[in-house]
């Protein structure tokens, strides 16, 4: 697991058994858009939450200057359990079977967002990859799962 996202999923707990109140993470996600994404954590009993890249800077700044004090305002909440699917296709190779290539993505959405604006695009990789590979009349040689 990266170094960041250690610190999304563990980073509460660890802040809780030293004492702390809340726990605050930089948003993990890449993208500068004032949209924290937050992904999953480890439950810790206590108030936590993920703050944009620019006001983690912000915050950072402000420390450096001296004591910062954050009211946190968290309204989550965990919804009933849903049944979700995959969709799996699998073309065999021609000439080396045991061997396997992935192409993959998955659909989901941030937090802050309506509809698939994390992974999608991965989604659409692999489905032009499979219409390329059909278009072109190819057959490859190791299978693609």
């Amino acid at each position: 697991m990266a170094k960041p996202v250690v610190y999304r999923a563990e980073g509460a707990k660890k802040a809780a058994e030293l004492g702390a109140m809340g726990a605050l993470v930089r948003a993990v996600g890449s993208a500068d858009y004032r949209l924290p994404h937050t992904g999953g954590s480890t439950p810790a009993g206590i108030p936590q939450g993920a703050v944009t890249s620019e006001d983690a800077e912000l915050i950072a700044h402000l420390a450096a200057q001296g004591k910062v004090r954050i009211h946190m305002v968290l309204n989550s909440q965990t919804g009933a359990a849903v049944l979700g699917h995959n969709v799996v296709a699998d073309l065999k190779g021609s000439e080396h079977p045991e061997q396997i290539i992935v192409v993959s993505g998955h659909l989901d959405s941030w937090d802050l967002g309506r509809g698939a604006i994390d992974d999608a695009a991965g989604v659409a990789v692999a489905m032009a990859t499979a219409q390329l590979i059909h278009q072109l009349h190819l057959h490859p040689s190791a299978p693609f799962a």
